[in-house]
């Protein structure tokens, strides 16, 4: 087998940004993290687009702040970087599975032994009080 080597950063010359082409899961597992705690689209696209210039750029967070979302969605800035993460997929992905009904009943159904303990003590005491 060959060496395993990362792979370098990609140029984007038009805007002088290095972008690294993969995303680690820790850095997946943030955005959806973030992603989750918004309702609309767009908040959650824009959070999205953020903590991915965040996470796969060169660019520091003063400057994202400084052009603002609009200004670097328009100039076709996000767009590029999004071109260049070979994983980006993968987020789309974990929201999907992290908001997934199928989700929510496994982690309904990991509490529900506590429940269950906390409704017996309950009936049994409303039992005792009836006697």
């Amino acid at each position: 087998m060959k060496k395993i080597k990362i792979k370098n950063n990609i140029v984007l010359n038009d805007f002088n940004v290095s972008v690294n082409p993969y995303l680690t899961y820790a850095q997946i597992q943030h955005i959806v993290n973030e992603v989750c705690k918004f309702d609309s689209w767009a908040e959650r696209q824009q959070n999205i687009d953020l903590l991915l210039l965040h996470y796969v750029t060169d660019i520091t967070d003063e400057e994202i702040n400084e052009y603002g979302h609009e200004l670097l969605l328009q100039s076709g800035l996000i767009d590029a970087v999004k071109k260049n993460v070979s994983n980006l997929k993968q987020i789309y992905k974990a929201i999907d599975y992290t908001q997934s009904t199928q989700r929510m009943f496994q982690q309904v159904l990991k509490e529900m032994p506590k429940y269950i303990n906390s409704i017996k003590e309950v009936g049994l005491n409303g039992i005792k009080r009836k006697e």
